[in-house]
């Protein structure tokens, strides 16, 4: 890790959250899957949480890897999700960011969040002692294909969703929905507010 610069930050400036975004886009090209979850790259762009840590791993002018830990969770404690630039792995950049996280978490406990079976962080993981304890699935469904014609009970009225008018059922919707997962149960209208300015 010789040449490596090493930065923690409790808030990022544009420049470095176009860094950050730019390694995020090589990571992903390179693994097939955002190393960052959604939550962490909407608050990358749109001003960030409240209490999160930022480290910034550098050589030279490159963005070599970038770690974000939230530690907002007194409950289950911090989470940490990590990026490493394809060019700079295996080359201590990984562990360097887990270890600074561990040692910026409150507590010392720490979630580390891996994304994709594929990519390196896993194996990462499991090398610092971690051990997996959480699997997330995404599921898809084609709009093109068709859907048998729906039934609905006496009564039953449907209808598009209305921005402005239906963000507080909504919310209490999903919260009712998700109980069990409080990453998505816990979404406040502003959580909601906020994915609809995106372009998806």
């Amino acid at each position: 890790m010789d040449g490596i610069e090493w930065r923690v930050l409790r808030r990022l400036d544009d420049a470095e959250v176009d860094a950050v975004s730019a390694l995020v886009e090589r990571v992903t090209r390179a693994d097939g899957i955002a190393p960052l979850s959604e939550h962490v790259l909407l608050h990358l762009k749109h001003g960030g949480d409240d209490d999160v840590r930022h480290v910034l791993a550098r050589e030279g002018d490159v963005l070599a890897g970038y770690a974000h830990l939230d530690v907002t969770d007194q409950v289950a404690g911090s989470s940490a999700e990590i990026a490493v630039d394809p060019d700079h792995r295996r080359r201590g950049v990984g562990q360097g960011l887990v270890r600074r996280v561990l040692a910026e978490s409150p507590d010392g406990r720490l979630r580390l969040w891996s994304h994709g079976e594929e990519s390196g962080a896993a194996p990462l993981a499991a090398s610092l002692g971690f051990h997996h304890s959480r699997t997330l699935f995404q599921m898809r469904r084609s709009l093109l294909t068709a859907l048998p014609e729906p039934v609905w009970p006496e009564g039953v009225r449907l209808r598009s969703y209305l921005p402005g008018l239906d963000d507080d059922e909504w919310v209490a919707l999903n919260a009712r929905a998700f109980v069990d997962l409080p990453d998505q149960g816990g979404w406040t209208v502003d959580d909601l507010r906020l994915r609809m300015r995106e372009p998806w």
